[in-house]
């Protein structure tokens, strides 16, 4: 069943409905969408992390804390040599 049928059902049985029921009804059902919209945003990330440390399978801790080191000392540097109105 698609979400489209899904829905054109819900609006048929909040029609039936007093309205305060509704309103309680559609509350719930964007409560239920943004839930499926953080799973699917959090599936999202781990695919990132995994795809991220099957690139850094074979690094070693060592280099790669040396390197995010160096990383984050060059913007630093970075953002001190700037003048300050272009911050």
């Amino acid at each position: 069943m698609n979400a489209q049928r899904v829905e054109a059902q819900i609006v048929e049985v909040l029609r039936t409905l007093p309205s305060s029921r509704q309103a309680e009804v559609l509350d719930f059902a964007l409560f239920l969408r943004a839930q499926q919209m953080r799973a699917l945003a959090d599936d999202e990330r781990r695919a990132v992390l995994a795809e991220m440390r099957a690139a850094f399978a074979n690094v070693s801790p060592d280099e790669i804390e040396r390197q995010v080191d160096r990383a984050v000392a060059e913007v630093r540097e970075e953002y001190q040599v700037r003048p300050a109105d272009d911050a």
